[in-house]
């Protein structure tokens, strides 16, 4: 009895062994995985030889025991273990049987599984991660759907291969291993796996997890800020809570903010800090931006265009000039100035409908180079790479023979040239008649390039969105503590990003995209002796020149008193309905903040959204505004108290200075510059 209970355990620890192989083990290598089989089986066989020998009353002999094992994993010695081929005693000869096809059946199952992880992974890539004992502080899973092609997968995996990931915290695990074992690629970087498996396991003991889902035209970025659920208040085992940020990207939208981030704004910070100024009155001298966008309207020019109007505002009254190029132009227009009624409040745009590389399109470049009022930027963006390198390199010989080298070539050019195009210097492996000139390329920027686009640091957009998570928290009043810590790591500050919804989200994203910019102003300003106060009250009336050219891009207009009335008495009547941040839709809770929350801000957080604001006025007009926000409230104070009787009280109703919301940048860059002292205090 107990010889049968020992040999069914070894029987059981075989079949386990060799399914737990097979649930790690999609392998690369062949000969490894079937002698891992091999030892497996054999040592177990010998091992259960030598008990039955011994609980049997048998004398042990290591050399039969050798002998039946090696028989039994390669099958000899017939089906049954008797008469002359019987080489251990009678009394086990019934448990050998057993034993025997027991293993030989387990040997069966191993080669199948060895065949088959031939074309399906990485074994030791699993055994590797799975014995890590090292926690990881973020994990990010990505998936690709069955239309992304190859080279797209290849560009985020060379993009983690060159990734610094092995002095970090962060696995990644990309779900393609027909990729990995197609395309041999080496373990270089020991953080990213192709298994999501285990993935998964890691991420239930992470701080952080990021899924990345490409779709055929648009790629999606889940965050998870993990943490613990204080709300629980036990002790032990505390329940953690996720604060799901997912952010859906167009291609288009994916390729402006990569503009945006990697060209504008970065050279934009500079020619802030070499403009000639001496006194505040020379920023009355200074010119608007110059830019002149080439594309289209409906696809990536459009998204362009309306970036560059959001975050060229500068701290006074002049406004970008823009000349946007388009051969599509009288197809596209009208529906784009429909759909965003206020943008030329913000920006002077002049459409061009021309031919590109025609006679007009060369007169239109000719005009601001002979005129002196020379572009800042120009930014080739239609759908078409190769056209927008021929079309760079044009623009780039043209205003070069018009203006000069030093002017358009060099380190900082006055005009910044830049493409929607794979840089030639790395794709061009030789010079021939049909390429373009690498060496003018060279002064050139180029955007949108897969490896630009799918990094990691692109996809998530990791600065950004720490910034838009403070400036949310200080928006919802959040008295951040930064001495104990990292700021937006603590609860406060998750919680508020928790239960905002998405278009305040981006929202705040839009207000960190440009906190560069407003830094480097600040700093000028201060280099020029102002005043605190005055450096304090220029920052935040550009700030809501900023805010309100976001909303613009985003389709809004200003809201009339009208409207501001019948949306708060319909809020007050309880038919307002708001959309929860997981898409669902509730009615808005009747209290005198919901009431006016819904009546002066008609965003898509609401159901049957018109995008209207009240605040979407000039910085002076506010406190007017203010004033109609309170006559409003006043009308239904009485109101409140008597059907409500119980429910509110007079700390409900609100004073309303909407200037002193846009003092909300200040903090975070109060904050920002607190997070650098310490990085230099700790470096030193």
């Amino acid at each position: 009895m107990v010889s049968s209970i020992i040999y069914l355990i070894m029987a059981l620890v075989t079949v386990g062994l060799l399914y737990w192989i097979y649930k790690l083990g999609r392998k690369r290598e062949q000969g490894i995985t079937l002698l891992v089989m091999f030892v497996l089986c054999f040592i177990t066989s010998m091992t259960g030889i030598t008990m039955a020998q011994a609980s049997n009353g048998v004398p042990r002999n290591l050399f039969w025991s050798l002998i039946n094992s090696l028989t039994m994993f390669t099958g000899g010695g017939g089906s049954s273990f008797g008469g002359d081929d019987l080489l251990v005693s009678p009394q086990v000869m019934d448990y050998m049987n057993t034993w025997y096809q027991c293993t030989r059946l387990c040997t069966l199952f191993a080669s199948l599984v060895a065949i088959i992880s031939l074309f399906t992974g990485n074994l030791w890539d699993r055994l590797r991660n799975i014995l890590r004992i090292r926690p990881y502080k973020k994990v990010v899973r990505v998936f690709f759907d069955d239309k992304s092609n190859t080279a797209l997968i290849r560009s985020f995996v060379n993009s983690v291969q060159a990734d610094e990931l092995k002095q970090t915290d962060t696995l990644v695990s990309v779900d393609k291993t027909d990729y990995y074992a197609s395309e041999e690629s080496g373990l270089q970087n020991p953080n990213l796996i192709f298994q999501d498996g285990i993935a998964a396991r890691e991420a239930k003991k992470a701080n952080q997890m990021v899924t990345i889902r490409f779709k055929d035209d648009s790629v999606s970025v889940d965050t998870d800020l993990i943490e613990p659920d204080t709300g629980k208040g036990g002790k032990g085992d505390v329940d953690m809570i996720a604060t799901h940020d997912v952010v859906r990207m167009d291609y288009d939208t994916l390729v402006a903010r990569n503009y945006i981030n990697t060209v504008f704004v970065p050279v934009q910070c500079r020619r802030i800090e070499a403009y000639p100024l001496k006194t505040v009155a020379d920023l009355q001298m200074l010119q608007p931006v110059r830019v002149l966008i080439i594309g289209d309207l409906d696809g990536l020019g459009g998204q362009i265009l309306r970036r560059v109007i959001m975050n060229s505002q500068m701290p006074y009254d002049a406004i970008p000039d823009i000349d946007f190029c388009s051969p599509r132009l009288d197809s596209t227009l009208g529906a784009f100035s429909n759909r965003y009624p206020t943008l030329l409040d913000y920006a002077n745009v002049e459409y061009h409908g021309m031919d590109l590389g025609g006679s007009e399109f060369y007169a239109l470049l000719d005009a601001s180079a002979q005129t002196g009022s020379h572009y800042d930027y120009v930014v080739v963006a239609t759908a078409d790479k190769t056209v927008n390198l021929n079309i760079a390199n044009e623009v780039h010989f043209h205003l070069t023979m018009l203006m000069g080298p030093s002017q358009v070539g060099g380190i900082e050019p006055m005009v910044r040239i830049a493409a929607f195009a794979d840089d030639p210097q790395k794709t061009t492996p030789e010079k021939s008649e049909n390429t373009v000139d690498v060496e003018d390329m060279k002064r050139i920027s180029f955007f949108g390039q897969d490896a630009q686009l799918y990094s990691l640091d692109a996809l998530q957009n990791s600065q950004i969105d720490r910034c838009a998570r403070l400036i949310n928290a200080f928006y919802c009043g959040v008295n951040i503590d930064s001495s104990t810590g990292d700021p937006d790591a603590s609860p406060q500050v998750r919680k508020t990003w928790r239960e905002c919804k998405q278009f305040d989200r981006n929202s705040s994203r839009a207000s960190a995209e440009f906190i560069n910019v407003e830094q480097h102003w600040k700093n000028r300003f201060e280099e020029l002796g102002l005043s605190a106060d005055d450096v304090k009250m220029r920052i935040v009336q550009l700030e809501h020149k900023r805010w309100c050219a976001f909303f613009a891009t985003e389709g809004f207009r200003p809201m009339s008193y009208e409207t501001l009335h019948a949306r708060y008495a319909y809020a007050y009547a309880g038919n307002a309905e708001e959309i929860n941040v997981d898409g669902g839709i509730k009615d808005v809770t009747v209290t005198p903040k919901n009431c006016m929350k819904f009546a002066r801000a008609d965003t898509p957080n609401y159901r049957f959204s018109h995008y209207e604001h009240i605040c979407l006025v000039p910085w002076d007009e506010l406190p007017e505004k203010g004033e109609e926000c309170a006559k409003v409230q006043a009308e239904f104070k009485p109101r409140f108290f008597k059907d409500h009787a119980g429910e509110v009280k007079e700390s409900d109703f609100q004073t309303f200075d909407f200037q002193k919301l846009d003092e909300i940048v200040l903090s975070l860059m109060a904050e920002l510059e607190k997070a650098d002292n310490n990085d230099n205090g700790a470096n030193n």
